[in-house]
């Protein structure tokens, strides 16, 4: 598998794509979260072996800038924003034999870009790697796992430095995309989109206030390993893996959305990208790497 440094910008403005600086530090399967405009990428495995190195792009100078490492140098793992801080939970290593199993981790470490420094708080209680993840109110959803298809749901409470499980998914899935919209344009809930399972065109819908699931209308393109962000409250489905990889872009406008009266799916111009940018933030599918071992 090659690995890639580039860097795309996708603006839902005007429905294009431009080309940015390279990411310095090649490297898969990393965290991103986004904090005063500055796109933070962390972690990842590089050739096989797991980093913690962190860096930040600045997409007003397309330029990027190296900060303290994460304590545990890991891969498999997403990058959260609350209230100032990126939270790194979790994490997996794959070891470069094929047939091995994972090693999973349960580090929460915090990142105070203000101080360029980080901290530990509470283990997530079931250590957990690969995953995907997504913020409402101060909360943090842990959906799925790696190494199998997965039900499973952590929240991690950002105040109190707790941890509580959710009502399991409907169907369990492993390399989702998973995006919350924010209570603007839409409700706020938790959507966990396509995955490695018989059913990888899903969208599961979770509502933390009720700690209950329904389904949505199915993406149109169905792949795993895919990128999810959220703009407006609308939702960008980019690129993964369905009849090998893809370079789909679509676009989900929820059922409650305070435009339509209907939910839908909108097919974009697609891409070859591992990074995007721009309005919609930043966001890379690092699930890409572990799925494509059993394409």
């Amino acid at each position: 598998m090659t690995t890639l440094g580039t860097n795309e910008e996708y603006d839902p403005a005007t429905d294009k794509w431009a080309s940015k600086a390279p990411l310095p530090t090649l490297r898969l399967a990393f965290g991103i979260a986004v904090y005063q405009n500055k796109i933070y990428v962390m972690g990842g495995t590089i050739d096989s072996n797991a980093t913690g190195v962190n860096e930040v792009y600045d997409p007003l100078t397309d330029s990027w800038a190296t900060k303290a490492s994460m304590p545990v140098a890991r891969a498999y793992v997403d990058a959260n924003t609350v209230n100032g801080k990126i939270y790194v939970i979790g994490g997996a290593y794959y070891p470069p034999i094929m047939g091995a199993f994972m090693t999973e981790y349960n580090e929460t470490q915090v990142y105070d870009p203000s101080t360029d420094s980080w901290t530990t708080k509470a283990a997530i209680p079931i250590p957990t790697g690969d995953y995907a993840s997504a913020v409402i109110d101060n909360k943090i959803y842990i959906v799925g796992a790696g190494g199998s298809p997965s039900s499973r749901i952590q929240i991690y409470d950002t105040i109190t430095n707790t941890w509580a499980t959710g009502k399991p998914l409907p169907f369990a899935e492993r390399a989702a995309g998973v995006a919350a919209t924010s209570g603007v344009n839409a409700p706020k809930r938790v959507y966990v989109i396509g995955g490695f399972s018989a059913t990888d065109e899903l969208n599961q819908i979770y509502d933390p206030q009720t700690d209950n699931w329904t389904l949505g209308m199915n993406m149109t393109t169905p792949r795993y390993g895919l990128a999810l962000a959220v703009s407006n409250d609308v939702l960008y489905a980019v690129g993964g893996y369905g009849d090998g990889w893809l370079a789909s872009n679509e676009a989900y406008l929820p059922s409650s959305y305070s435009v339509p009266e209907f939910p839908s799916w909108l097919v974009l111009p697609s891409f070859i990208a591992v990074t995007l940018s721009v309005s919609i933030a930043y966001f890379e599918r690092h699930k890409q790497v572990g799925v494509v071992k059993n394409p």
